[in-house]
């Protein structure tokens, strides 16, 4: 298997890029699935709340919260005015020897309001809500493991929504720290190529 390596490079002064390492096989790295009901039933009301916007959106969020790249591309195709918002980051995908990069954001306590208040976000936010939110699946895990700089083995890992906006939920000291839409992403061509949905940034 394909060994790769993960970046998160912060693009903001004081910043450092935060640099991974190679991680081996991503799928047997990533775990199975950990089922917890107290997770999945938080990360639930979690959604609503943030569908809800208001103190009760920023009660669920942590300091710091990522939006991966196909969350923060869907958000800022709906409403525009977010693009210069929060702290522009971009994730380095090496599995299989090709090298993308893409662009997601991260907001930190102060910018955190202008998230929740943005009604494209609410509304993604909302549709997800109308799911039922599951422990992610193996293949899930995977997926998600590649676009993160932290190990996830062994910790639960929830799923909110269905359909189009399957929305990731993980949290950390119990709040939300990643969402991200999970099946936007990449799908596999007739010769199981991988073809990224999200745009790919060229190489500095």
């Amino acid at each position: 298997m394909t060994r790769r390596r993960w970046v998160l490079g912060v693009v903001a002064a004081g910043l450092l890029p935060w640099t991974g390492v190679s991680r081996g096989d991503s799928a047997e790295r990533a775990g199975g699935p950990v089922p917890d009901a107290a997770d999945e039933q938080w990360c639930g009301a979690a959604v609503a709340a943030l569908a809800d916007g208001g103190e009760a959106g920023l009660a669920v969020l942590g300091d710091s919260v990522v939006l991966g790249a196909a969350l923060w591309l869907s958000v800022t195709k709906a409403d525009p005015s977010l693009a210069d918002a929060g702290i522009p980051s971009l994730f380095h995908d090496t599995t299989g020897g090709v090298d993308v990069v893409m662009a997601g954001r991260m907001f930190m306590r102060d910018d955190r309001s202008k998230l929740v208040s943005s009604a494209a976000f609410r509304n993604i936010m909302r549709r997800a809500a109308n799911g039922a939110p599951q422990a992610a699946d193996s293949d899930e895990r995977e997926r998600f493991y590649r676009m993160i700089p932290f190990e996830i083995a062994g910790q639960p890992l929830t799923v909110v929504g269905d359909g189009p906006d399957r929305l990731v939920v993980q949290r950390t000291d119990g709040k939300v720290f990643w969402m991200d839409l999970i099946d936007n992403y990449w799908t596999a061509g007739a010769t199981g190529n991988q073809s990224y949905l999200v745009p790919v940034l060229p190489r500095r």
